[in-house]
């Protein structure tokens, strides 16, 4: 007799397994008569959803056989031969997910010999190697006391975000008492509810990838949380994102400070040149052996090559040929450059005269797409249509699909670009469409439930993308976009792929610009909209290529308000302010009651000189503004001015003779009316760099920032820190042994410069005080000096205040300090993020409780000044200076609080620029500026 093969369906309760180690299975149907029924039953494997939950073994008597005892797949993992052995016959390394909870996760890509899938961060081929602070730092925080609670991990794509939470993702699943955690899938899929992860019973991980793109998402989530019964199970969720500019800050506003978000803690992700811990030879090395050993087990297990092809598995060549590792950058390039060595040795031979490691990548990666070709039958569609292969597969990526009929309309968008050029286009029949739709399909299997997964990494499918669009004529895009097959969904996917790809491929933001200027009414609003989901550079970039398309609209209808080109104008005005800035009018600031309000709560004023805004500006503009994180190359902390002042003027400064060391006598500046922070943006930039890789070399070396009087930007580009005592220099800055100057050449090269910057800058109560007439430009650190006078006329005095005023309030959020304005007039008008007094005396008062707060708490840590604070504790706050700016005399009685308080150590995160007292009375600054009476017209 031979016994057929029969499936035991039954139920396991939610509850059991959390104290015994065994998991009760409650039958429910093929019961036998007798419990000799249930033999040969042991060892059986329990599945939930396709996933493997235990395995059968044993049935209790006392249950008479409806009953089944099962040993939990945690219990296995935790048995180092059972995973050893699975390892070896499998190539990967077993993991925990959730079973009953799967349609609410992305499933772990599918093994497939494709350079797609070795470079899949969730695919983990690499060892998890570098970054121990930044795993420390959030297996800690899910660690902690805290009940609910939000992460955001920042940094450029490539950098390792995905790869970093997925190892978060394992050590949490393999703690003794295991997380439900994973990545959340933004699907919708049959079976999968959020509202069941309210119901868990074990501590909860969500990782939510792209986070910018799904705030709507998020605060489900967190609305989901804020009200749940969760008194004891943590739940975390951790998001990714490539930037952590206005989305983010507006998430805090809403969500700080409650049952779902207690403070928000932020890990910056920098590309391995800031990195040594991740960008060394070490992992070049382990990265090629990683990829050589899945490589091996992958063609075993796949069988022969297909003809023609070489199928030998990739041999470790000798010691002495070891080709030397790429150059530090971002992790996923340093393993396409280690994943293209490989495939050179051994797996694509015809491509071992490419010059760069994405050529490798991409000829192996269409040597996969044909062995896909050739699998599923359709060599005779393909065979003389190569350059039809290559687009189908880039609109894929593009357009993506949720539904089988949405990926049959993208396969009929492809094949009517490939015909453009006749009038009538040939379609395959609709067998042929199925079947290529199939292929795609199975090509790169989908993880979150949707009908067509995506080629990875991003800069890999740029790539794809550009070349097709290249060989097209750069008519791909222009095609595929306004196609009428396209779901309003596919459209907005496709908007926002492109703009991502974009960032890796500049020549896409051109081809866009042209798709929607062949269709506003169907692409133009979209396109605007993804603007807010791009960091500020980008953004900018994006919004300007888009500007044509607007005003061509406008001038093809002239009856037809012109909502999307004055809705470009206003942001591109809040990305980038100036003094006639347009746009809505903000709320005011918060009151005087509440003078020291965090950054958080600030609301952005509007500039006198701005034109009232249209009432129904959509609200999506307003998505951008405040702070930014900037993406441009290299970081900044200015954005550049988009609009020329329509008038304007030099006042001449005579500086100290302290400003410039050397010199031996007052300094003479051009002080530049109406936005002159804004004269020299590439040199500013330059600066804010090298400051920036300043602090982290401190922050890394263990090294105090230097006490600086002043920075001194050379025509030349170099950098000059005029400092209050000597030190040995720290890098990027040089100095001939301990000295007062240190330089920064104009020709040394900087690190590449990313989106990923320190919370906080190292310096942010630099002041410009102007150019000299060589054409250097000459910053003061308020902080450091601490007062500051003008001498001269008030007018005078008071246009420049403005104009300081004006610059503060226009950085970055992370570059910006507080600013107390007391006088001034007219210039100071509209400053948005400052706060206004009527008086000097009410402004210090005003600062008086954040610089006693900020005095203890420096105590506390035992250092000496706010700069040492911020390399210690850099997303703190507490360490913004306050910056006090007044056309007001000070009486006798005020200089002799000022003086306390700036004499006191240690020293106050404070800065304050006056107007000159008369003789006799006041502190005496430090600094006193003479203002020439005579303004030079521009």
């Amino acid at each position: 007799m031979v016994h057929d093969d029969r499936q035991v369906i039954g139920h396991v309760s939610a509850v059991t397994g959390l104290n015994a180690a065994k998991y009760d299975v409650d039958v429910s149907n093929a019961l036998p008569d007798n419990m000799g029924g249930w033999s040969g039953l042991s060892g059986a494997g329990l599945f939930c959803n396709e996933i493997l939950i235990g395995l059968v073994e044993a049935v209790p008597k006392s249950w008479k056989g409806r009953t089944l005892w099962a040993l939990p797949a945690r219990r296995l993992l935790a048995l180092a031969d059972f995973t050893a052995m699975v390892t070896a016959h499998t190539g990967l390394a077993p993991q925990l997910e959730s079973a009953d909870q799967s349609a609410l996760f992305h499933a772990p890509p599918v093994p497939h010999l494709s350079p797609s899938y070795l470079l899949s961060p969730q695919a983990e081929v690499v060892p998890f190697t570098g970054m121990e602070r930044e795993i420390a730092d959030l297996t800690s925080w899910c660690t902690s006391r805290r009940v609910v609670d939000v992460a955001l991990a920042f940094g450029p794509g490539g950098v390792g975000k995905t790869r970093l939470a997925a190892e978060l993702i394992r050590r949490m699943t393999h703690r003794r008492s295991p997380w439900t955690a994973g990545f959340l899938s933004d699907v919708q899929r049959a079976g999968g509810s959020l509202e069941s992860l309210t119901t868990n019973i074990r501590p909860l991980l969500l990782v939510l990838d792209y986070a910018e793109t799904r705030v709507d998402q998020v605060e489900q989530v967190l609305r989901l949380f804020r009200g749940s019964r969760h008194a004891h199970d943590p739940v975390r969720v951790l998001l990714l994102a490539r930037t952590a500019h206005r989305w983010w800050t507006d998430l805090q506003i809403e969500w700080q400070g409650t049952a779902a978000m207690e403070r928000g803690t932020i890990v910056p992700l920098a590309p391995a040149e800031f990195h040594p811990r991740v960008g060394s030879s070490r992992n070049f090395e382990v990265a090629t052996r990683a990829f050589r050993e899945r490589i091996a087990h992958l063609a075993a297990l796949e069988g022969p090559s297909e003809a023609g092809d070489d199928s030998s598995p990739p041999q470790e060549p000798p010691r002495g040929d070891q080709a030397s590792g790429p150059p530090e950058e971002l992790i996923v390039s340093i393993h396409m450059a280690a994943l293209a060595q490989v495939l050179e040795e051994a797996i694509v031979p015809t491509a071992v005269g490419a010059i760069r490691p994405v050529d490798v990548l991409m000829a192996h990666e269409s040597r996969y797409w044909r062995h896909s070709v050739r699998s599923h039958g359709l060599d005779d569609v393909f065979f003389h249509q190569r350059d039809l292969l290559r687009q189908l597969v880039a609109v894929q990526r593009i357009v993506g699909a949720d539904e089988r009929r949405d990926a049959l309309n993208a396969v009929l968008a492809a094949f009517r670009f490939h015909d453009r050029d006749f009038d009538t286009p040939q379609l395959p029949d609709r067998e042929i469409v199925r079947r290529i739709e199939q292929m795609l399909a199975d090509l790169y299997p989908a993880t979150d439930g949707a009908r067509w997964g995506a080629m990875r990494p991003d800069v890999l499918a740029a790539e794809l993308i550009a070349r097709a669009d290249h060989d097209s004529d750069s008519e791909l895009v222009v095609h595929i976009l306004p196609d009428a097959g396209l779901s309003a969904v596919q459209q907005h996917r496709a908007m926002t792929v492109l703009a991502r790809a974009a960032t890796h491929q500049s020549t896409l933001t051109n081809s866009v610009a042209r798709a929607v200027t062949a269709a506003p009414d169907v692409l133009l609003a979209t396109a605007v909209d993804i603007a807010t989901e791009l960091p500020p550079s980008d953004a900018i970039t994006w919004l300007n290529a888009l500007k044509p398309a607007a005003a061509a609209q406008t001038n093809t209808d002239n009856h037809v308000p012109n909502d999307q080109f004055h809705r470009i104008d206003s942001l591109l005005d809040q990305l980038t302010p100036c003094p006639n800035t347009s746009g809505r009018q903000a709320d005011t600031e918060p009151t005087s009651t509440e003078p020291e309000a965090g950054p958080l709560t600030e609301t952005p004023k509007q500039c006198d000189a701005a034109p009232e805004a249209e009432d129904d500006v959509p609200a999506a503009t307003e998505r951008i503004t405040g702070g930014h994180e900037q993406r441009s190359s290299p970081p900044t902390s200015f954005l550049p001015i988009r609009k020329a002042p329509r008038h304007g003027g030099d006042i001449t400064l005579h500086l100290p003779p302290q400003a410039h060391p050397g010199v031996g006598g007052p300094v003479l500046s051009l002080f530049r009316l109406l936005s002159g922070a804004f004269t020299d943006p590439e040199r500013q930039q330059r600066m804010d760099h090298a400051l920036r890789c300043l602090g982290d070399e401190a922050r890394r070396s263990n090294r105090p920032l230097p006490a600086v009087n002043t920075i001194v930007l050379a025509p030349d580009s170099s950098i000059e820190l005029n400092l209050s005592t000597v030190a040995l220099a720290i890098p990027p800055f040089q100095s001939q042994g301990p000295d007062t100057v240190w330089r920064c050449r104009g020709d040394h090269v900087l690190p590449p410069s990313t989106e990923m910057k320190p919370p906080q800058h190292a310096y942010p109560a630099l002041a410009q005080l102007g150019w000299t007439p060589e054409g250097s430009i000459t910053y003061v650190d308020l902080e450091h000096v601490g007062l500051v006078h003008f001498d001269g006329p008030i007018e005078h005095v008071q246009q420049i205040l403005g104009e300081l005023a004006f610059e503060f309030s226009t950085r970055s959020r992370a570059s910006r300090p507080h600013v107390h304005i007391a006088g001034i007039g007219k210039p100071a008008r509209g400053i948005r993020y400052s706060t206004q007094h009527n008086a000097f005396e009410d402004a210090l008062d005003a600062t008086g409780t954040h610089t006693a707060q900020a005095r203890s708490a420096l105590h506390a840590l035992n250092v000496d000044h706010p700069r040492d604070a911020r390399v210690r504790d850099p997303s703190n706050d507490l360490w913004k200076p306050r910056i006090v700016l007044t056309d007001q005399q000070m009486d006798t009685d005020t200089a002799r609080e000022l003086g306390r308080i700036l004499d006191a150590r240690p020293q106050a995160c404070l800065g304050v620029v006056t107007r000159a007292p008369s003789p006799g009375n006041g502190r005496a600054a430090r600094w006193t500026i003479t203002v020439d009476p005579l303004v030079t017209n521009l």
